[in-house]
């Protein structure tokens, strides 16, 4: 349920604060891609019961390619 899954992001945010030295407020959350529309809502629930603000959620895959891009210097400002 969403209260777990918001249990493991305060915790992720907790260890990317002090990592990062400032506050994490604004995220984007990768799902698998077989996660239906009530499991994206369910993951942005918990976002927001962690005191996240989810500006996005998108599949790992995409993730992947965009990290791989940004590792490469190829993703733009429209990627």
């Amino acid at each position: 349920p969403e209260e777990i899954y918001a249990i493991l992001l305060r915790k992720m945010k907790e260890i990317s604060e002090s990592f990062l030295d400032c506050t994490v407020e604004n995220v984007v959350l990768t799902v698998p891609v077989r996660f239906d529309d009530a499991r994206r809502k369910a993951t942005r629930a918990a976002g927001k019961l962690a005191g996240l603000n989810v500006l996005r959620i998108i599949n790992d895959a995409n993730a992947a390619a965009m990290a791989y891009g940004l590792d490469r210097g190829e993703v733009g400002n429209d990627g």
